[in-house]
């Protein structure tokens, strides 16, 4: 697990069972703290996500790859839908 206090730019991390990456720091509230963050796997836009001490906050890249592993081809299934009903 990951704290608030451990969250820097440039990691890719799950956070709340979707996998982003940290782009940079923007505040902090009495929400928590927002980051800008870039959603993996999928063809998303950046977006600012709030960032709370309660947060399941883990590394992409853990022992429990096997989770990781559902996660990535979850994301990259949710991807593959939105290209069909695109099209």
């Amino acid at each position: 697990m990951i704290r608030l206090s451990d969250l820097r730019p440039d990691l890719q991390i799950v956070h709340n069972a979707e996998p982003v990456e940290v782009l940079w720091f923007e505040c902090k509230n009495l929400a928590g703290e927002l980051w800008m963050v870039h959603p993996l796997f999928v063809d998303l836009p950046d977006r600012p996500e709030v960032f709370r001490a309660i947060d399941s906050i883990s590394y992409l890249h853990t022992e429990d790859a096997c989770r990781t592993d559902k996660l990535q081809n979850r994301f990259v299934a949710i991807a593959e839908l939105n290209r069909h009903r695109a099209a």
